[in-house]
Order: structure tokens, then sequence, then C-alpha cells
């Protein structure tokens, strides 16, 4: 025998009612099987709960003791129960994003805060990941939704993807530089040229050149690795 939620919710309303009547007409039950109900619990507990001496519903000290942790204990499962439900019916639980610097300096803010007004019970973490770190994360099921530059990044088979907005891309060029007239460049312009650029996009650039091998666009060459205030650091 182990103490069970439906004994202490029997002990509960009998506390609550005043009396083994009332609880019963309350719980829908017999009176007998209450009486049965707490003697079971007694007797699991190894204690007396409730005084039986007199006619009224009077709690020993391990009765009040134990009934002011029960409203605690029912409130946390209605809770779970309407949690439960919730994340059943898509209104609650939690999923993980992940951006990147042109999401959150675009659409993402917008994105996030319209969601947000219609699922206010639904937790949204957001982490800063690299593209191809969200593909993989995504495919190996540990990231739900990924904001992601499209360019050389290849989907595998089983995640879709839809494309939210068009950013173009701007080359910082010092007054003098051969290019500095031009109202537009290619990238195929900028393949010899030599980059600052952040340390994620040093990695990943790196990593699509060993990927590609020979035949893919040569990476940038880095003549500095840029700070997040936008410093120089000469490597």
């Amino acid at each position: 025998m182990k103490v069970t939620l439906r004994y202490l919710e029997i002990f509960k309303a009998i506390v609550e009612k005043g009396s083994y009547r009332k609880a019963a007409a309350h719980l829908d039950l017999r009176q007998p099987s209450l009486s049965t109900a707490i003697k079971n619990l007694e007797q699991e507990l190894g204690l007396v709960l409730i005084d039986r001496s007199n006619r009224d519903v009077r709690l020993t000290l391990a009765g009040r003791e134990l009934y002011g942790h029960l409203s605690p204990i029912f409130e946390r499962l209605a809770l779970a129960i309407s949690s439960t439900k919730g994340v059943a019916l898509g209104r609650g639980g939690s999923i993980s994003v992940g951006y990147i610097d042109f999401a959150m300096l675009g659409p993402l803010p917008q994105l996030l805060t319209k969601f947000r007004a219609v699922n206010p019970n639904i937790h949204v973490d957001i982490n800063f990941i690299s593209s191809r770190k969200q593909i993989e994360e995504i495919y190996k099921g540990t990231l739900d939704i990924g904001f992601i530059m499209s360019n050389d990044n290849k989907l595998p088979t089983g995640i879709s993807a839809k494309p939210i907005s068009r950013e173009g891309l701007v080359a910082v060029l010092p007054p003098n530089h051969a290019f500095s007239e031009r109202s537009f460049i290619s990238l195929n312009d900028l393949k010899k040229e030599d980059f600052v650029i952040t340390a994620h996009l040093r990695g990943q650039s790196q990593a699509r050149s060993a990927d590609k091998g020979q035949a893919g666009s040569p990476a940038p060459r880095s003549r500095g690795q840029a700070s997040s205030y936008g410093r120089a650091e000469a490597d």
C-alpha cells in the first residue's frame, strides 16, 4: 500500500468541509469509503491524523502538519495538468531558436514580438549560432527553428526552409581603393582581396574552404581579426 493522491485528496476534503458527510458529497463518494481511505492513509504513515474522540473533525499535530503541505501539492498538480494540455494543443512549452546577425538586425525581433503576442505561454530560448551549426542542430533535433544565410548552406533531407528577407552585402573600402568609385561590386571581384572579419566568420570561411577543396570559391585572406567594437587586431 502506498500514499496516493486520492488519499490525500480525501483527507484535504474532510478537513476543508469539516465533516465526512460533506466531504463525501463533495467528492461524490460514499461516506464509508472516506473512512477506509483515512484509515489506510494513517496506517501507511504510521500516524493518527484525525482525532476521533469527538464528532467534530479535529486534526492531530501530525494531521495539521500534513494538511499544511497539501495546497501547494495540488496547485502544482493542477498547473502540471494545465501545462501538459497546453503543450499538446500548441499553447505552451518552449522552443529553441537559432539566429545570426542579419536575422537580429532584420525581421527576427518583429517576428518574435508577434509570436509572443499570440503565444504568451510558450518560452522562446534564443541563441546566436552560425548558419552551418544551426542546420546541424536542427537535423539532430536540438534546435527547433533557425534563421540562417541561405548562400551555400545546403539543407539535408527532411529540413525545409522559407525565405523571409533578402539582404544586400556592402563592401567597406578605403577611399583610394580601386573599387571605391564603383556602384556595384561582385563577390568574384573581391576574391583576391584581403579582409578584416570577425572570429566566427573567419572560422566558417576556413571550414567552407576545407569542405569544398579546390572546386569552391577561395576563402578570404584575413589580415586581422575584428573585435566586437570594430577594431582590428593584427595577426
